[in-house]
């Protein structure tokens, strides 16, 4: 795929993506599906990098650091809001 080409297009909100596997996640979003279910508590997610995302936090992992100040955080998220404060 051409950089910028999001050829997979939702009719339900106009949303493109550029990847099959991104657009399929979304649409489970829009139907309330979320087939990837957590084994260690009651939360689910629409796409298996969620789930493992969000599984590092009943382990303790700390997988993202800063490359400016090395500090460490369980998900990928919290580390962009980080990177802010340089």
């Amino acid at each position: 795929v051409h950089a910028g080409h999001k050829p997979f297009l939702c009719t339900e909100c106009g949303k493109s993506y550029s990847s099959e596997e991104s657009f399929k996640a979304h649409l489970l979003a829009h139907r309330g599906l979320r087939p990837f279910q957590c084994t260690q508590c009651d939360k689910s997610y629409c796409t298996k990098r969620d789930l493992q995302e969000h599984q590092v936090l009943h382990t303790g992992q700390r997988p993202f650091s800063c490359e400016q100040c090395g500090k460490a955080f369980a998900r990928r998220p919290s580390l962009r809001v980080h990177r802010k404060t340089h």
